[in-house]
């Protein structure tokens, strides 16, 4: 079984403003913003957690892609979404300094009925020991 950890993603009225102020966004009255699942890292533990967790060193791991998907709608105010955030894919690429390795992570967050509000897809690189 791939390794996973809890994560919790409550979408409440005043952090939605606050997203929207800290990115500089305009409010918006009923509507959450794209990309205000990011937030989940201050509510669960945070995704690098569990890679960091797996072994893999800290200070040799970048960020390298994120995709958000809504496959049923767009997040609304209220939403208290549960999930898990799962180790789904870690493959090697030769890059300039050597090999590298792609790990990616899934996290899926359903709604109190089951239905899937929301897919949060990281790939974090893994750098070469210097």
């Amino acid at each position: 079984m791939p390794p996973s950890q809890p994560a919790l993603l409550v979408v409440e009225a005043q952090k939605v403003a606050e997203f929207v102020r800290a990115t500089g966004g305009t409010p918006s009255p009923g509507l959450v913003p794209p990309t205000f699942p990011v937030v989940l890292e201050h509510q669960s533990p945070a995704v690098v957690d569990l890679v960091v967790g797996m072994g893999n060193p800290a200070e040799r791991l970048l960020h390298g892609e994120e995709t958000i998907d809504y496959p049923n709608g767009p997040l609304r105010v209220g939403d208290e979404l549960q999930g898990e955030t799962t180790l789904v894919d870690s493959r090697k690429k030769q890059g300039r300094s050597g090999e590298l390795r792609l790990l990616t992570t899934r996290t899926d967050l359903r709604r109190p009925d089951g239905e899937l509000a929301v897919r949060i897809t990281r790939t974090f690189v893994l750098l070469p020991e210097s």
